[in-house]
């Protein structure tokens, strides 16, 4: 139990909004062990227009992560980094925490990236105690913390400085391996 955050890669499918793409994953989501190419089809026709029916099956890859299918491929997990989660609930979701699923562009990966390098050139200073008020209201407008029910600590330490460290890597690894012109990434957040 605790703060679980996501960021999932899908293929792009241009013939659909955001929400369509969502509401595709819970399709698959919902077939479970009864997926077959058919069984996809033929609950897509429930909820799509079916001349694009062949267009969403051709072009959509699932995923099988042990639990269940989902056409997301996971590229990004943190656990209780709630400074990361407050900066996707205010930059990504518009304020509102509400776990659920939300596009994300690469200049937002690129925004995220660009504050977690800010936030740890002041590493060094603040772990040290070396650190001036200043030092941390730098960091504090860049990535505060957020509190929450089993959202993690709230301190400006070596905690801290290891998610944005871990962050780094990992937006670092998204941004090289993704295919902006054919693939899209989303953030969903649970506790």
């Amino acid at each position: 139990m605790g703060l679980d955050m996501y960021l999932n890669k899908a293929n792009n499918i241009k013939s659909l909004k955001t929400s369509d793409i969502i509401k595709l994953d819970s399709i698959v989501y919902n077939l479970g062990d009864d997926y077959t190419m058919n069984t996809l089809k033929e609950n897509l026709k429930k909820e799509f227009s079916i001349d694009v029916v062949d267009e969403i099956a051709n072009n959509i890859t699932i995923e099988d992560n042990g639990y269940y299918k989902t056409i997301f491929k996971e590229v990004g997990y943190w656990r209780k980094s709630n400074q990361i989660h407050k900066w996707f609930v205010d930059n990504v979701q518009n304020g509102v925490d509400d776990c659920n699923t939300y596009l994300v562009s690469p200049d937002k990966i690129n925004e995220l990236l660009d504050a977690c390098k800010k936030v740890l050139s002041k590493k060094e200073l603040i772990l040290s105690n070396n650190s001036t008020d200043g030092d941390i209201s730098y960091i504090e407008n860049l990535l505060p913390t957020q509190s929450g029910f089993f959202f993690g600590g709230v301190q400006y330490d070596e905690w801290y400085f290891s998610d944005i460290e871990s962050t780094i890597k990992q937006l670092t690894e998204v941004l090289e391996n993704t295919d902006f012109n054919n693939e899209i990434l989303f953030y969903h957040s649970s506790w």
